[in-house]
């Protein structure tokens, strides 16, 4: 598609542009207790999860790998492992990123209920999937800025495409004090949700909004307690997710250092 074809070229342009970009070399790592592993309006891994990230970043290009691991059950199963690269640029008031997401879905052992009793351990085997992803942001105001986020997929779901678009406010209170909200509404085509809901439409998925406050300590740590509300939009999304799934607030708490 005309679209997926822009994408890889804005990507791999990104990548090996500004050769003679000064150095600058930073890295960080957090490690975020969340109620439940919410993504784009689903529910992962419902009950507590811990969800590490670590990065390091040169010359506007970013490895990165995050991963998500349930806490409500007694084998503490890590079930998602993302190992992202991407590029950066700023062009005045806007701020370009683009890269690839490798989404790592370990095979992994849990027990399901059988007649409630004698519980049989099943193995899944999650089909591991691949984005290319851009990110625009640009700032209107010092405190105000609008964004939007693109995903294609290019394996696993190959045709895929998510992309979002909201507004966020951030405000340095003190030096050692951020407060940050967002909103934003998302789109998934027809591939996307048909994979992900069993739903064959392009479809207004969500609207969700949430807010944190950053506090900044010694050594460049920090502590980032947040909160969002996420609710489907579209009523075939929202019965194919199930009652008690269409709408529902998540947050937690991050901690992290950055250097």
């Amino acid at each position: 598609m005309a679209l997926r074809r822009i994408l890889i070229v804005a990507v791999l342009s990104l990548l090996v542009a500004s050769a003679s970009a000064a150095l600058e070399v930073s890295c960080g790592a957090e490690a975020d207790v969340v109620s439940d592993y919410v993504w784009r309006a689903m529910v992962f891994s419902p009950g507590f999860v811990l969800e590490p990230y670590a990065y390091v970043s040169a010359f506007g290009v970013t490895p990165a790998v995050w991963a998500n691991v349930q806490l409500q059950d007694e084998h503490n199963t890590l079930d998602e492992i993302d190992f992202l690269i991407s590029y950066n640029r700023s062009f005045a008031s806007l701020y370009v990123e683009a890269g690839y997401v490798y989404y790592y879905l370990p095979e992994y052992k849990y027990e399901e209920p059988e007649g409630g009793e004698n519980p049989q351990v099943v193995t899944t085997d999650p089909t591991d999937t691949q984005d290319l992803f851009v990110v625009l942001d640009y700032a209107v105001l010092p405190v105000l800025n609008v964004y939007s986020d693109h995903y294609v997929t290019v394996a696993g779901n190959a045709g895929g495409y998510y992309f979002d678009a909201g507004v966020g406010l951030g405000h340095a209170v003190e030096d050692y004090l951020g407060l940050e909200a967002y909103c934003e509404a998302g789109v998934g085509s027809s591939n996307f949700n048909d994979y992900n809901m069993g739903e064959h439409k392009t479809a207004l998925n969500l609207i969700e909004t949430g807010a944190a406050a950053t506090f900044a300590f010694g050594g460049g740590m920090y502590l980032r307690p947040h909160l969002s509300y996420t609710t489907l939009v579209d009523g075939d999304l929202r019965e194919a997710a199930g009652e008690g799934n269409e709408s529902f607030w998540f947050g937690g708490a991050a901690i992290g250092i950055e250097r």
